[in-house]
């Protein structure tokens, strides 16, 4: 019979083989960790600048239509709104100066120096032109335009031809018109009255017939006695020689 302790090394020397057969347990690699994305902020969406607007106009002083038929029988309606002038340095003066250059203003009122070197006032002018009929107003034939005592004119938004402002083409427009100092007479909003000037419509061609003229003085306006400041009504325009 086997002594206990042959019976212990054996059972040693057993579990040593066993643990031998077996091997060590395979390390375990631990699973990546994701590193953590880059967010991108997005681009800021651009703010659109603001469209230039007109300001709100002061009083309408003159009110003028006319109908213009050409000489192949196609028709304008024509109409346009004075508003007393305002101030070139003034807000309102300087919304109106920059609607222009946003309309693509050429004239000298944008481009040249006048309002540097004169400080004017400017007169503005609300113009609709419709065409009627089915005939095409021709390029050539047009109607000479009035704006009141301006020394320079700029006119948007309707077919027109400067210097001499002539319409010769439908359209809603903007139009406005300097009045610069003179010596002895004061610069001042309330002077428009005095000043040598017409305001309306004249055929610019032999073959344009202007009829159905109108010309109306507004309430505001009279009260500056323009018509007692020896103004000339005549059919299609109004004004007064200095």
């Amino acid at each position: 019979m086997r002594s206990p302790r042959y019976l212990g090394a054996a059972l040693a020397a057993a579990l040593v083989l066993t643990l031998t057969a077996c091997g060590a347990p395979e390390p375990v690699e631990p699973e990546p960790v994701a590193e953590p994305s880059e967010t991108v902020p997005a681009e800021p969406t651009p703010t659109p600048e603001p469209e230039a607007q007109l300001p709100e106009f002061g009083p309408s002083i003159i009110v003028v239509y006319a109908r213009a038929t050409a000489s192949n029988g196609a028709m304008l309606t024509m109409n346009y709104i004075a508003y007393e002038p305002v101030e070139s340095g003034s807000e309102d003066g300087q919304a109106i100066l920059t609607y222009l250059e946003a309309q693509g203003d050429t004239s000298a009122i944008t481009t040249g120096t006048v309002i540097a070197d004169q400080q004017p006032l400017l007169m503005p002018f609300e113009i609709t032109v419709v065409a009627e009929g089915s005939a095409t107003w021709p390029a050539d034939e047009g109607q000479l335009v009035f704006f009141g005592p301006g020394e320079e004119v700029a006119i948007v938004g309707v077919p027109a031809q400067l210097p001499g402002t002539v319409i010769n083409g439908p359209g809603d427009g903007f139009a406005v018109s300097t009045i610069t100092n003179l010596p002895g007479r004061p610069l001042t909003v309330d002077d428009w009255p005095n000043r040598f000037a017409y305001y309306g419509f004249e055929s610019f061609s032999t073959e344009v017939e202007l009829t159905e003229c109108s010309v109306f003085v507004t309430p505001y306006a009279e009260q500056f006695e323009v018509v007692a400041n020896e103004w000339d009504i005549f059919d299609c325009f109004a004004g007064v020689a200095d």
